[in-house]
């Protein structure tokens, strides 16, 4: 119950910071009651209600001993979204993306929710390219019903990686992001400007480091180099949006 009234004051946005302590000081009476489950949706709650995370420690240590019940994917990308609001790195960001690895062939991760598994990673610095590598390949299966929000977070974690399959799913986000501008929010659009701008740029140098050490002609690399496919479209992108904004703005 003190979970479930947690989540419900966060998804109401609601902060009482008095109601949030005596919530906490409840659940830290009951903890050896609380699943794994309950526990995440507990810490991402106060989390979200902006408690000092000096304060959700015990909670943070409780679920260190409990990440092998997290099996879902809406329990794990939620309890990523907790741990990086926390900015909690360590042992428990490493046993975490252990149990989404595990899980990436048997549960259906969607491009939402490894859109958030990968802004909490951001957020921590936990870029492993390896790991990254398959976080990348199973979004790309649900790319086109990710929101603008959620591909600009994944292109983000993308760049900042460079794990293999970086440029290319980049690439296809800018695509997806650009049929949406004529829907996008004022926010939406700002937040796509400032993933894929540093995208354009990164992997724009990115390509010319490669023609430089391949010894690549410019018509090879425009045509065939993923750095230079993945720069292309976030500079259209840059472009669509610009337009966006500027007829919004006219309105």
């Amino acid at each position: 119950d003190l979970a479930f009234l947690v989540k419900g004051m966060a998804k109401a946005r609601h902060q009482d910071a008095e109601l949030s302590q005596l919530l906490l000081s409840q659940a830290l009476a009951r903890l050896a009651y609380f699943d794994a489950r309950h526990l995440a949706m507990l810490l991402a709650g106060l989390s979200k209600a902006g408690m000092n995370a000096a304060l959700l420690e015990p909670l943070v240590d409780e679920l260190r001993m409990r990440t092998q019940e997290l099996r879902g994917a809406s329990d794990l990308s939620m309890t990523l979204a907790a741990v990086g609001r926390l900015r909690t790195s360590g042992k428990l960001i490493t046993d975490l993306a252990a149990q989404v690895e595990a899980r990436l062939s048997a549960d259906s991760f969607h491009a939402r929710d490894l859109a958030v598994v990968s802004m909490a990673y951001n957020r921590v610095g936990f870029l492993d390219r390896r790991h990254m590598a398959h976080i990348l390949a199973a979004a790309r299966f649900t790319l086109r019903e990710a929101t603008p929000r959620e591909l600009s977070q994944l292109a983000a974690a993308a760049a900042r990686s460079g794990a293999i399959g970086a440029e290319m799913l980049i690439a296809e986000a800018a695509d997806c992001v650009n049929e949406q501008l004529a829907f996008m929010l004022p926010s939406e659009l700002s937040i796509a400007a400032a993933s894929f701008g540093k995208t354009a740029a990164a992997f724009l140098i990115g390509g010319e480091s490669r023609q430089q050490a391949a010894g690549l002609e410019d018509e090879e690399l425009t045509s065939n180099d993923p750095c230079i496919k993945a720069s292309v479209a976030s500079a259209e992108l840059l472009h669509g949006i610009a337009k966006a904004a500027a007829q919004a703005s006219a309105r």
